[in-house]
């Protein structure tokens, strides 16, 4: 029988509205009041602030004044506890949960399990190393997973980056894998050496849209241009490319809003956020301990503007902002500028050069309640695209 523990914290956690019933012959009942002031059930392995809480959403049930979710004894043991909801407080990168985000994506890296380390294209794993862009996979000899650890010792020199969450299919998609799109606050935690660091590449947590990265030529298609006028983001959460012009204790978090038709030569041609793309850590900040990189993406709806906020132990850094107002002429400018990303959905990519070894303790993506929108075909083999980066 598997005993269900309450986690009764403060700060605007609730205690005594908690109510645990038993249900012969084998199940607990837990609910709380409904009524103006709302509450959202969070259950946790791990009893900490720090734990990784998530909202409850299965089996919720509401009933007169009171909520209720029904769970089995036989359940995995873990703890509880309710936390208000306040209408109009700001988002909290420290507990995504409370402010209405779920949690669709995570991986604490237990194990290898979730890779497909021998390439097979099969679908359900959180990781592939086949590339995009008719490149052949990265070699698992730089990926090892295993207690709680992600370690990456580097890419294949035609490699894009070392790992995806999504690789070529010959499937409809065009893909394996997940992308999302429509807004999301997207989490990871990792340490490096910045004095590894030489020519081979560096250290980098980003993302590129599926639309470009799958379909080429037809899903990042610019409407009303000739044929192959492509149109993507590029969303860069971390990359340490910039510590040679911007000091040790900076990395970029670059937005690249992409055009054009593909040149041999010169590539596509690329628009981003020149003057606010380096993010500057605080003093003292020493990569090689772990820390946790993020960006909260929330796109623009109905005239408000949309943004990303990309965030540093959980303190906003950098901030970029758009008005999607339909995709227009190229080059992308003005307040449409990067607006793009909201009508696409984000491949993850992770990586890092030859001897600059990258270390991931864990990866989440969260997404905002109705608002969310994924990707993930169900169904397909492995292929290839015949198309050339976009970088």
């Amino acid at each position: 029988m598997t005993l269900v523990l309450l986690a009764l914290l403060p700060a605007g956690r609730a205690s005594a509205l908690m109510e645990v019933q038993w249900l012969p012959p084998d199940q607990v009942v837990i609910s709380w009041p409904s009524g103006p002031q709302t509450y959202s059930l969070q259950y946790s392995t791990n009893l900490s602030e720090e734990g990784l809480w998530q909202t409850a959403i299965d089996n919720l049930v509401t009933n007169q004044d009171r909520c209720f979710v029904t769970n089995s004894v036989g359940a995995a043991p873990c703890f509880y506890r309710l936390r208000l909801n306040q209408l109009g407080a700001p988002f909290d990168p420290n507990d995504p949960a409370a402010s209405g985000y779920l949690l669709v994506f995570h991986d604490e890296f237990n194990s290898a399990s979730t890779i497909d380390l021998n390439a097979s294209g099969f679908p359900g794993f959180n990781w592939y190393p086949q590339q995009f862009f008719g490149r052949p996979p990265t070699s698992s000899n730089y990926i090892k997973a295993a207690n709680g650890e992600l370690t990456l010792s580097g890419m294949d020199a035609t490699s894009f980056y070392t790992l995806a969450s999504a690789a070529p299919s010959t499937n409809a998609a065009g893909y394996v894998g997940r992308a999302w799109g429509g807004g999301a606050f997207i989490e990871s935690r990792f340490h490096f050496d910045p004095a590894l660091m030489n020519t081979n590449g560096w250290p980098a947590f980003w993302s590129m849209a599926i639309e470009h990265m799958a379909r080429p030529g037809i899903a990042d298609q610019w409407p009303g241009l000739a044929a192959g006028y492509a149109h993507f983001i590029e969303d860069d959460f971390f990359e340490y490319d910039t510590y040679a012009f911007a000091g040790a204790r900076s990395y970029g978090a670059a937005l690249h809003d992409w055009y054009g038709i593909w040149n041999p030569t010169t590539g596509y041609s690329n628009t981003f956020n020149q003057a606010n793309f380096f993010v500057h850590t605080p003093a003292g900040t020493d990569f090689n301990q772990f820390h946790i990189y993020a960006q909260l993406w929330v796109p623009s709806t109905n005239g408000q503007a949309g943004y990303v906020i990309n965030y540093f132990d959980g303190s906003p850094l950098s901030q970029v902002s758009w008005v999607g107002a339909g995709p227009g002429a190229p080059p992308p400018s003005g307040s449409s500028l990067f607006s793009i990303i909201d009508q696409e959905h984000l491949v993850l990519c992770l990586g890092t050069g030859v001897g600059e070894p990258m270390v991931f303790d864990w990866v989440r993506v969260w997404q905002f309640g109705a608002h969310a929108v994924s990707y993930a075909p169900n169904s397909g083999v492995a292929g290839r695209s015949t198309e050339k980066p976009a970088k």
